[in-house]
């Protein structure tokens, strides 16, 4: 999860940038409906801030801020009324992201949109929580997705699905699995912390890495060797849902994580139920030769 800059949430909203012009902003194409999200207009605002003298470390995080709700909007990148808040829920239902940097994520938003005067289409400050119940993928569904993926002979896919369901791993993670981590057996998230690699799958992607020529580095990566964004993650996964006959809500790098951790979780609490039961043996045959009783 990126590290945001250290600024408050009041700091920011209070020492906002100047704002742009009317003509300026009906000539980049502003709409009464929305306000459309450029790279353009992304660099414009952080060059306005730069003069303004946000730090460097304030401008990434506003770069990153601005960048991930560029990759949040769908087609036409035009950002509307509430596009703000159902964005900061998306986060928030992902569980990847704390309370603090959701809130300035949001915050970076409604200072691009005070400066493009659009302030009609901020979005409400504070927490925001995840809703509703998270969808549960059982152990059978996530076998369906493999299987689905490796009848495509798609094995990027299929090793990405298995990643998440065996290692527990974040989205922002998966280009932490590198080759070098592989090889040792055991990969660093920064979040998830140090992760065992089971030996089998260590030697599928031992495997993959051999045949497609990766010797150090993120395993999954573009065709230009760049670690697959999150949107395309989420994508891939998503599109085995008709082949898997798995419904779509649950078809996500969260779902499968959660059935990672569901999975572990279960398995200790066995180990947990294996050695009370052992224990009371133990005691009972104690208790038959040196009971007070007996």
């Amino acid at each position: 999860m990126p590290q945001m800059a250290e600024k408050t949430q009041d700091t920011w909203e209070k020492t906002g940038p100047k704002k742009r012009g009317l003509s300026e902003r009906r000539s980049s194409g502003q709409s009464p409906k929305g306000q459309p999200l450029t790279p353009e207009l992304i660099g414009e605002f952080l060059n306005v801030m730069a003069e303004a003298g946000r730090a460097k470390a304030t401008l990434d995080a506003y770069r990153r801020c601005l960048n991930r709700l560029y990759e949040y909007l769908p087609d036409g990148k035009i950002i509307r009324k509430g596009t703000v808040n159902a964005w900061k829920q998306s986060l928030a239902e992902s569980g990847e992201y704390m309370e603090r940097s959701i809130n300035l994520y949001g915050t970076a938003a409604n200072m691009f949109l005070d400066w493009c005067g659009r302030a009609d289409l901020q979005g409400i400050t504070g927490a925001c929580e995840a809703k509703g119940i998270r969808p549960e993928l059982t152990r059978n569904e996530y076998l369906r997705l493999l299987y689905a993926a490796k009848q495509a002979d798609n094995e990027q896919l299929y090793l990405i699905v298995k990643a998440f369901a065996l290692l527990g791993n974040n989205v922002s993670e998966l280009s932490s699995l590198t080759v070098e981590a592989v090889k040792k057996g055991r990969v660093r998230f920064p979040r998830s912390g140090i992760t065992y690699i089971p030996s089998g799958f260590r030697e599928e992607l031992l495997e993959y890495a051999d045949r497609n020529g990766f010797f150090h580095g993120p395993l999954f990566v573009s065709r230009n060797g760049i670690p697959l964004d999150r949107s395309n993650i989420f994508r891939y996964i998503r599109d085995l849902s008709a082949d898997a006959q798995v419904e779509e809500k649950k078809c996500t790098p969260q779902c499968l994580t959660r059935l990672c951790r569901q999975t572990k979780k279960g398995i200790r609490q066995s180990m947990e139920l294996l050695e009370e039961q052992m224990y009371e043996r133990l005691l009972e045959k104690e208790q038959g030769k040196f009971g007070w009783t007996d």
